[in-house]
């Protein structure tokens, strides 16, 4: 998608180059109705015809337009953490973080567990099975029973980074090829988006690829960004598939470092926690 977006390369590059590109980024369009009209757009922007712009502007509005629709973290992120719920087995989530048009912090969440595909989605206790991606755009760390929200101390364009990095290796992991992409309403009422992999495709394994697993996988590359003392809580936590451990190891390194360390600080903690 990047070379599509670059003048340079489209000067250069033949026509058969620049079609097959072309045809393998609309490829990733599932929704009809979105794919006919991204195949006439890039059609006029190949030819240079709409409104006076050139056909690489517009080739880079269709471009952002699909990357849209593939994001399933709606909003500019602004920092990133992870969201822990103190239940029998915990649970560990990526948080995007933003503010709204009235300077109010607001959430979105990730997870990765089993998850029952009905009205009313709750995660079913079980060691192994489908494994599926819930994303609530709409995320009310309070109502959702969350017990704590930590902000990972990194600039804001690593946290876009990190955050891009959980949403496309849902995307690209050929396990979740022809996954479903679900809208519905919860069961607090929050409007969620879920992802399921094949039928019978058994991923979710309680002591090897879980909530924590999946969460502390996106950090790896970036760690370098990361402060020294980051370093030390990162080691003690890349291997962990208890998000309780977690959760202490969060505190430590925030009681340790003062801030400065991986954790920045606590963007929502319950009350009498």
């Amino acid at each position: 998608m990047a070379k599509l977006g670059d003048g340079n390369f489209l000067a250069g590059a033949s026509g058969a180059t620049v079609n097959e590109l072309i045809q393998k980024e609309l490829s990733k369009i599932k929704d009809p109705a979105l794919h006919q009209w991204a195949s006439a757009a890039v059609g006029a922007a190949v030819g240079g015809i709409v409104g006076g712009k050139t056909g690489v502007q517009i080739l880079e509005l269709v471009l952002q337009a699909m990357g849209t629709k593939e994001n399933k973290f709606l909003q500019p992120t602004e920092e990133v953490g992870f969201s822990y719920e103190d239940t029998f087995w915990g649970h560990i989530g990526v948080v995007n973080m933003y503010t709204d048009e009235k300077g109010n912090l607001k959430f979105e969440e990730g997870n990765m567990g089993r998850y029952r595909r009905v009205k009313g989605v709750g995660s079913v206790a079980s060691p192994i099975g489908d494994g599926q991606y819930l994303f609530k755009p709409e995320f009310e760390p309070k109502k959702d029973n969350t017990s704590a929200i930590y902000v990972f101390n990194v600039p804001k364009e690593i946290a876009q980074k990190i955050v891009a990095e959980y949403n496309d290796r849902i995307i690209q992991d050929g396990r979740f090829d022809n996954m479903n992409d679900e809208r519905e309403k919860g069961k607090k009422g929050e409007s969620i988006i879920l992802h399921s992999p094949p039928e019978g495709t058994n991923n979710y394994k309680l002591w090897k690829n879980n909530c924590a697993t999946t969460s502390i996988a996106v950090l790896t590359k970036y760690m370098k960004y990361f402060s020294e003392e980051a370093q030390e809580t990162f080691r003690l936590i890349k291997d962990s598939i208890d998000p309780h451990q977690i959760d202490a190891l969060f505190k430590r390194d925030l009681i340790i470092n003062r801030g400065k360390g991986m954790i920045k600080r606590v963007a929502y903690k319950k009350t009498g926690r």
